[in-house]
């Protein structure tokens, strides 16, 4: 039994084995069947290259797509980025030369302005010199016019004793008279011989004086011209009062003017009847002009530094003319009236 056992064991194994084997075999031929096709597979099957990959795989083309739309929106921000700074670098230029120009201009300001402080300190010096100069010029002057005026009174003084005496002036006393007058400074005050003129006829001279012997309309009478000087700054007004005989009852007429030949029944001068010679001063009839002012009194005639001319034109004959005044107003020479001296 046990012999048995141990056969049908044995007969079992052997029979295991013979399975084994045939299974063995088996899946050696199936191997070969594997490693045959698998062989044949290998051939027919070729790797896909980059650009199959390209062609058929639908995720490269969706991250190429990703791709591009990276570096576009890469390039558009780079750019974007260039234009930007390109542009802060453009405008912070500009500011720059801005604030240059700024700069530049408050330089020059500042420089037009020290020179102008420089220039108007300088304008100031010279104006303060100039001012003392004046002050110092005025004071001459007003002392060499207080000393003219003195001198005129004295003269006229002279002249009223011997009219008070009742006598002619002598003519070696009137040759001392016309010396003195010419010694007179003339500032503020302007005296000159009625002989000492242009003289056209019919006026004519006798006795250091000027008539015309006949009565003549304004466009035949005779012409007297006389240059002055105005040596004062500005213009001012300045009257005339001439040493005069007018004894003709019925009229003295005479047609007077300062720089203007311009014949005008307004300027003429109607002197008040004289018993004498008197200092008188011109007064024009009606006195309408722009360039005098005619008072009660007088006419002023308006004039600036510089060269000018008296015009007298004769109207009325036997009308004298001797001394010739032209002064400032106020006028202290006529505070001294001259009554009567015969020529």
């Amino acid at each position: 039994m046990e012999i048995l056992t141990a056969i049908i064991a044995a007969l079992k194994e052997i029979i295991g084995l013979r399975k084994d084997a045939r299974e063995d075999k088996k899946t050696g031929i199936e191997t070969k069947i594997l490693e045959k096709e698998l062989a044949e597979k290998e051939r027919l099957i070729q790797p896909a290259t980059f650009e199959d990959v390209k062609r058929y795989d639908p995720k490269y083309k969706l991250i190429a797509t990703r791709l591009i739309l990276g570096i576009c929106i890469g390039l558009a921000i780079t750019v974007s980025a260039m234009v930007t700074q390109s542009f802060v670098k453009s405008r912070v230029a500009a500011k720059l030369n801005e604030a240059n120009t700024q700069i530049a201009q408050l330089n020059r300001d500042n420089n037009a302005i020290r020179i102008a402080l420089e220039s108007q300190t300088q304008a100031v010096a010279r104006l303060s010199a100039q001012l003392n100069e004046t002050n110092l010029t005025l004071a001459a002057k007003n002392a060499r016019l207080d000393q003219s005026e003195q001198q005129m009174n004295n003269l006229l003084v002279r002249i009223r004793e011997l009219e008070t005496q009742n006598k002619m002036l002598p003519s070696e006393a009137f040759d001392e008279l016309v010396k003195e007058i010419s010694q007179l400074p003339k500032q503020n005050l302007i005296t000159f011989l009625a002989s000492s003129g242009q003289i056209i006829p019919p006026f004519i001279v006798t006795n250091y004086s000027i008539y015309q012997p006949v009565d003549t309309s304004l466009e035949e009478g005779g012409e007297l011209h006389y240059k002055f000087s105005i040596e004062d700054t500005g213009t001012n007004y300045y009257f005339i009062a001439i040493w005069v005989k007018a004894t003709d009852a019925r009229t003295n007429s005479v047609y007077v003017d300062v720089d203007d030949e311009t014949t005008s029944a307004g300027k003429i001068w109607e002197i008040p009847m004289t018993k004498g010679f008197e200092l008188k001063p011109v007064r024009w009839r009606d006195g309408k002009s722009p360039l005098a002012q005619t008072t009660h009194a007088q006419t002023n005639f308006r004039l600036g530094p510089g060269e000018h001319e008296l015009i007298i034109r004769g109207i009325s004959g036997n009308v004298y003319f001797n001394l010739v005044i032209i002064q400032k107003p106020p006028n202290p020479v006529m505070s001294l009236h001259i009554n009567s001296i015969s020529p």
